[in-house]
């Protein structure tokens, strides 16, 4: 039954109802992280004992370029020439982000949306509303358009 078919008193008594089992849980001190993807502590053990073997000189480039620091925004020069091998690629089609896909999501959708795609009309702001699919858990929707 829907909630708008209970009078207030049963919709009163529901709420208390809900409270209290809140109540419990809160009451259980649990600490649940659901973060996706998160590695358990016992994984993140696992490589405890290579980065004890690592030097300052196992973060350096072919060109010394120092890789403990930012600002290589396309990503690690020979990590590029691997993965271009690899999916048999050229080097300017490779982008090497960090440990999360998140940020290149956003930054791709963002610029999209704000200045447009390369071949594309103009940015998807400007365009009637865009309806896009992007897989991974929770970024499926409609873009506003600033026109309508």
């Amino acid at each position: 039954m829907g909630l708008k078919a209970n009078s207030a008193t049963e919709l009163a008594t529901r709420a208390e109802e809900m409270r209290e089992a809140y109540d419990g849980q809160r009451g259980r001190n649990l600490n649940i992280d659901m973060t996706r993807g998160k590695p358990a502590p016992e994984q993140l053990d696992l490589s405890e004992s290579l980065l004890a073997e690592m030097s300052a000189d196992d973060c350096r480039g072919e060109d010394g370029t120092d890789y403990r620091n930012y600002g290589i925004l396309d990503g690690i020069p020979e990590a590029k020439h691997l993965f271009a091998e690899y999916m048999e690629v050229s080097l300017c089609e490779i982008i090497v982000g960090g440990s999360g896909s998140l940020p290149m999501m956003y930054d791709a959708l963002a610029g999209g949306v704000l200045f447009g795609v390369p071949g594309g009309e103009a940015p998807w702001k400007d365009q009637a509303p865009i309806r896009f699919l992007c897989p991974v858990p929770a970024m499926t929707g409609i873009l506003p358009s600033a026109n309508v």
